[in-house]
């Protein structure tokens, strides 16, 4: 068995190849899989044929596959998509790699003159984004020039057909690239793709991989620009603070930087992977990126009323770090003033913003007595008039704001219980304005401020994880299909979010797997059983093997495919059995 050896065509994907080997070794391409494949892994089946390029750890025993094949493990690996993924993945368990999603084709995009010269299947033309090939300047095709049908790549066979027609797919050219700006672009992305199949350029961790990328974009300034960030981002449809999260490696669950982004960012600034990772954002820049925001740092109380007007460093940070409001207005970073109670916030541009039109108001406070005043002269709702006058009547003496200190501690009191003002204000108040002034008393804010509600953990990990780990052993032993939706319904998690649970998604991977492997080998071992029943009790002059198939209730082609030593057994007893028949007869 696989006698005939091939060596890979430059470029040839790892699917491809084996598809071609397993035909010309005179066996289905599900079947030499089978005989390949990670022990670990379960009943190969033509939906799973990605996998092989995805995660060839996982699905493949790769020292057998370089073994039978005569290629390293480094060439192999070379054409799948395992060293982009190890280059930026933020989990040594390749498998559980997210950040191609999206990137790989499930179609088939093709050069016919291509095809023609050699006929076998690139790997980059299965990568999403290529859609050029550059040795003869045309548009890869993207369905059969004959029929029209768009065909999936788990249905390709190593004839490199269509599926539906039956047509080759080595006839026709494709339609001719005249732009040169295109051509340029295909070229520089392949370039990258070549960098990231090579064996070769080192590791990158996601933390690492967003900060050099901001640091590209703040075109290589030590000191953090936000206007030129922002800028950049906005103009090229790139979500900063998605950047920024991983650079401060404040992201609950670890992940890594999508390659669609970082290749993006690449392209725009003029930049290759080589010149990337050789890249080292200065020490200054990535203490200000790590750091608290440099535009808190320097932030001051701009209230004129207040003891610390224009002196930094008396902003505290509130809980609130980012709001994307409807009207399209964004406001980051909220900050609030200990000793005037006022609340800030940055806009997109940088500029520091009071929240509560009280800076704005105070010229105008001395004129007004009550907050129908304030209305026609600031032109504000009446509701927001009558807060800035409470906030002012235990700040400025002549508003004449008494305060009761029994009712201030009581409120106080019910802060720090965790009461919202809410419930504070249905108490028995004199007035609305009474509730108000009580509301905005620089004491209530600094206690509601250093009491705030920490929101609980929306999943308590711990406790899903024992379910998880009680679960699945129920299922075992039981013999209950261990599957996603089984798992997600009985730990009460949805399925999206059990797949986003790294700890979790694994465990029930390897107990599906070993669940698998388990009903795999009782089945081979029934196997074993009923063709040794059927040899003991056959009777007729000549045994066929379709006839053991047949008693037996299992295709040929199937069995090959899940257990290849079990075919063998077959054809072994088969030709024992006619052979002594032959010596009896004589």
């Amino acid at each position: 068995m696989f006698l005939i050896r091939l060596k890979p065509y430059p470029g040839e994907s790892l699917l491809s190849f084996m598809n071609r080997y397993a035909y010309i070794n005179g066996i289905s391409l599900l079947g030499f899989w089978g005989y390949v494949k990670n022990k670990r892994f379960g009943t190969p089946q033509s939906n799973d044929l990605y996998l092989i390029e995805n995660t060839p750890t996982s699905t493949l025993d790769l020292k057998l596959l370089s073994e039978l094949t005569n290629l390293s493990v480094q060439t192999l690996l070379s054409m799948t998509y395992y060293y982009a993924q190890s280059k930026f993945s933020h989990s040594k368990k390749i498998v559980y790699s997210r950040f191609m999603r999206g990137l790989v084709r499930d179609v088939l995009y093709f050069c016919p003159q291509c095809l023609a010269t050699k006929n076998y299947i690139r790997l980059k033309w299965k990568i999403a984004g290529v859609d050029i090939c550059l040795e003869h300047l045309t548009f890869l095709s993207t369905c059969c020039l004959n029929c029209s049908y768009p065909i999936p790549l788990k249905e390709l066979e190593h004839t490199n057909c269509c599926t539906k027609c039956k047509a080759s797919l080595d006839v026709g050219t494709g339609i001719k690239v005249t732009g040169l700006e295109q051509i340029h672009q295909q070229q520089w992305l392949s370039n990258q793709w070549d960098e990231l199949f090579s064996n070769g350029g080192g590791y990158c961790s996601p933390v690492k991989v967003a900060q050099k990328l901001i640091f590209v974009i703040n075109e290589k300034n030590s000191n953090i620009d936000m206007q030129t960030l922002n800028m950049f981002c906005d103009h090229n449809g790139i979500n900063l603070q998605y950047l920024l999260q991983f650079a401060r490696n404040t992201l609950q669950q670890k992940r890594s930087v999508h390659l669609h982004y970082l290749l993006k960012i690449l392209y725009l600034c003029k930049l290759d992977l080589p010149t990337f990772f050789l890249l080292k954002p200065t020490s200054g820049f990535v203490e200000q990126l790590s750091s608290d925001n440099p535009q808190e740092i320097k932030a001051k109380c701009l209230a004129p009323w207040c003891r610390s007007y224009k002196k930094a460093g008396n902003l505290k940070k509130r809980g609130t770090k980012y709001k994307h409001l409807k009207n399209g207005e964004i406001r980051k970073n909220y900050l609030f003033c200990t000793d005037c109670g006022c609340n800030y916030y940055f806009d997109e541009t940088g500029k520091q913003v009071e929240t509560e039109e009280f800076i704005r108001s105070f010229p105008y406070i001395k004129n007004c007595i009550s907050a129908n005043d304030l209305v026609l002269q600031l032109k504000l709702p009446l509701t927001k008039c009558k807060r800035i006058i409470a906030y002012f009547r235990t700040r400025l003496d002549f508003l004449d704001g008494h305060v009761d200190t029994r009712v201030l501690n009581r409120v106080k009191v019910a802060l720090e219980n965790n009461t919202g003002f809410n419930q504070i204000k249905a108490w028995r108040w004199g007035s609305l304005d009474e509730f108000l002034m009580y509301r905005y008393h620089i004491d209530v804010l600094r206690t509601r401020l250093s009491s705030q509600r920490k929101a609980k953990q929306r999943i308590d990990y711990d406790l899903k994880w024992r379910k998880l780990a009680n679960t699945t052993k129920k299922l075992l032993k039981m013999d209950v299909n261990i599957s996603l939706t089984n798992i997600s319904r009985m730990i009460g998690m949805s399925s999206t979010t059990f797949l986003n649970w790294e700890a979790g998604y694994n465990h029930y991977l390897e107990l599906k797997m070993l669940q698998q492997q388990k009903r795999l080998t009782i089945k081979i071992n029934n196997l074993y059983i009923g063709i040794d029943d059927y040899v003991s009790q056959f009777k007729e002059k000549r045994m066929l093997a379709k006839d053991i198939y047949r008693y037996l209730g299992i295709k040929q082609s199937y069995l090959l495919s899940i257990a290849p030593e079990v075919t063998k057994y077959i054809t072994e007893q088969k030709n024992a059995y006619n052979r002594n028949f032959m010596k009896k007869s004589i």
